[in-house]
């Protein structure tokens, strides 16, 4: 799936229309006390892009931990391409084309960006470094492998470890190997963190181009020109429940949004 462009029209495949891969109905996770998330209705569509944002605690993070079944949901349904996955565990979530990525970007760092790559095509590491990836060095799969690389923009340092990667980088290596499994869901937690504004538009371009591949994706952000530039639709949270949705400039100027954010009333929302 991740290398079949469609022929695109207004940025989505022609003769396409919008329908829900992922849906959530009054979705609830509990921490004894702490209502981590309260009741979330969300829906996303086939070719989109949906930012996730919200105060720190807001939820964000742990909404997309129950949609990758890290984390079970206390109540509520999930259904994902018309299967509801609301009880199965993360492996077959996964299977089933969820992938996603974390907020600290954890490679093999004793590992080449070529071997982490291939470690997400499933690839098995072996008992000593002469067998290391002896059965992963087939035509087909190096091939789908520096496909991937070529595509996060890392083929000239394929051969590097990821241990000397900078920041920018890795944040790229992560998003390559959530691809390696041939998702056709993406979750990409906070993917710009610390990055300057060179990388950000970099990951910009490759997350629309992901995009363009046909696959949708979620995305949360605290840069917040960062996820209104690329973002379709904005889901907000705040204390685990959604407080608004809509258009990126409908959210910017929401006054319950304003409000959470700036502490007050009115006004226009900071970029």
């Amino acid at each position: 799936m991740l290398l079949q462009t469609h022929e695109k029209e207004s940025g989505k495949p022609r003769n396409f229309v919008d329908k829900n891969v992922l849906s959530l109905k009054d979705v609830k996770k509990h921490f004894e006390g702490l209502k981590a998330v309260d009741g979330v209705d969300m829906t996303l569509n086939e070719t989109e892009i949906l930012g996730l944002i919200g105060p720190n605690g807001a939820g964000k993070t742990t909404l997309l931990n129950v949609i990758s079944g890290l984390l079970m949901p206390n109540e509520g349904e999930i259904v994902f391409r018309g299967i509801n996955i609301t009880s199965l565990p993360a492996f077959k979530r996964a299977k089933l084309g969820i992938a996603r990525t974390f907020q600290i970007a954890k490679p093999f760092g004793l590992l080449t960006v070529e071997e982490n790559i291939l470690v997400g095509l499933g690839c098995k590491l072996h008992g000593s470094i002469s067998s290391l990836f002896q059965n992963c060095r087939k035509k087909e799969i190096l091939q789908k492998a520096r496909e991937i690389i070529n595509l996060i923009g890392l083929y000239d340092c394929k051969d590097q470890l990821t241990s000397s990667l900078p920041i920018g980088l890795l944040r790229k290596l992560e998003i390559g190997r959530a691809l390696a499994t041939d998702p056709s869901l993406l979750l990409l937690d906070e993917p710009a963190a610390g990055l300057n504004n060179q990388e950000r538009n970099e990951l910009s371009e490759l997350i629309r181009e992901i995009r363009e591949k046909g696959i949708p994706i979620i995305l949360i952000e605290h840069t917040m020109s960062f996820v209104m530039n690329l973002s379709d639709r904005i889901v907000v949270l705040h204390r685990g429940r959604k407080i608004a949705e809509g258009s990126p400039s409908d959210v910017a100027n929401d006054p319950l949004v304003i409000e959470v954010y700036l502490g007050r009333k009115g006004g226009k929302h900071a970029s």
